[in-house]
């Protein structure tokens, strides 16, 4: 994700967590992209649980781009525990954003989660491996 944006292949950057820490746990993400580009086998508002590992996850943009992710309906992934002005507990990132679709088809999916450590039963769920799938080129 952070590579993508700063690449210019999505907007915003991913700036220290807001509390200055690393963070490594599972946390429960809302999908708002759901039906759409790389997560077409997700339904809107589903609720799934992947792992995050970082100390460079809180999202940021200007007000402008912001309200062009969310006219644009290119929120892909939002973490579900929010503050009272609707910005992520864990990291501090804006709207919650925990992912966002780029490209013209929405082919480009920038996350801070980790789909591939939770792909199967054996690593803790399975709630990342349809992401995976899509990657693939499989749905």
């Amino acid at each position: 994700f952070q590579i993508l944006c700063e690449a210019g292949l999505l907007p915003g950057a991913l700036l220290p967590n807001h509390h200055g820490k690393f963070v490594c746990k599972r946390v429960e993400l809302e999908v708002t992209g759901g039906g759409a580009g790389l997560l077409s086998s997700y339904t809107r508002d589903e609720a799934i649980r992947l792992p995050i590992a970082h100390r460079e996850g809180n999202y940021f943009a200007d007000e402008k781009t912001l309200q062009m992710l969310q006219d644009n309906n290119q929120i892909a992934l939002c973490y579900r525990e929010k503050d009272t002005h609707g910005n992520s507990v864990v990291n501090g990132a804006q709207l919650s954003i925990a992912g966002i679709f780029g490209g013209p088809k929405r082919n480009v999916l920038g996350l801070m989660p980790h789909p591939e450590r939770f792909s199967e039963n054996r690593l803790g769920g399975t709630d990342g491996f349809r992401i995976l799938v899509a990657l693939r080129g499989g749905g």
